[in-house]
C-alpha cells in the first residue's frame, strides 16, 4: 500500500490508542524523508484553533474536533505501512482536498506544532 497525503488511519485497537490520524506530507515527494502526521482530537476549551473541524468535515467527526499539532510526529513511512500490513494500524477514509489543505495552513498558523514537523512540510513547498 503506497501512503498519500491525506490518509488517515487508526489504531487497530483502541484501548492503545483512540484518535483517528492524518498524513499531512506528501510521502511521494521526497523518497527516504519522514512522513508527518497528526491526529484528531476533541476540542476543549484552550486547545488550538488553527483548525478546527466540525460535523460534516469528515465522516469520523461527529463533534467539534480540532488537529493537534502539539502532538504531531514524524514517522518512517515504512513503519507506517508494516503497522497497516500488519493489521496494527486501520486505514480510514481519506481527507478531502479541501480539507487537507486546511489541516496544512492550521499547521502553518499553529504556535504548538514543533518546528521540525512544520519544516517538512515548507520543504515540501505545502506551506509558507
Amino acid at each position: 500500500m503506497a501512503l498519500q497525503a491525506g490518509d488517515t488511519f487508526k489504531a487497530a485497537d483502541r484501548s492503545v490508542e483512540s484518535h483517528v490520524w492524518v498524513i499531512l506530507s506528501d510521502p511521494r515527494a521526497h523518497a527516504g524523508y519522514p512522513v508527518l502526521i497528526a491526529n484528531l482530537t476533541s476540542w476543549r476549551s484552550g486547545m488550538d484553533e488553527a483548525c478546527v473541524l466540525h460535523r460534516g468535515d469528515h465522516p469520523l467527526v461527529s463533534r467539534k474536533t480540532c488537529m493537534n499539532y502539539r502532538d504531531s510526529r514524524l514517522v518512517e513511512a515504512g513503519k507506517l505501512e508494516a503497522a497497516l500490513a500488519q493489521g496494527l494500524l486501520v486505514s480510514c477514509r481519506p481527507v478531502g482536498a479541501r480539507l487537507l489543505r486546511r489541516m496544512r495552513d492550521g499547521a502553518a498558523a499553529s504556535r504548538f506544532i514543533p518546528l521540525r514537523n512544520l519544516q517538512l512540510l515548507k520543504d515540501q513547498g505545502l506551506v509558507e
